[in-house]
């Protein structure tokens, strides 16, 4: 099937569609549409991003427990 025949065999199926079958296509085309977020970013945030996993990758980073134990009295004064 060309594009012209798969249109209007899909144009057809539409009109005979249960519920189901019509909101299974429309999540189809609907996560179709949504960007990839990486595709959002700058290239100084996907750089920034990049070097982020980098150093996680190596150990060379400091854990959320360490932040919390640290600096969490500043958050109850």
């Amino acid at each position: 099937m060309n594009t012209v025949e798969i249109k209007k065999y899909i144009k057809k199926q539409i009109d005979i569609a249960d519920d189901r079958t019509l909101r299974m296509i429309q999540a189809i085309i609907d996560v179709d549409k949504q960007q990839d977020w990486w595709e959002t970013l700058s290239d100084n945030q996907k750089k920034i991003v990049t070097e982020g996993l980098e150093q996680a990758k190596k150990d060379n980073f400091v854990s959320s427990t360490t932040i919390k134990n640290k600096f969490g009295s500043w958050l109850t004064e």
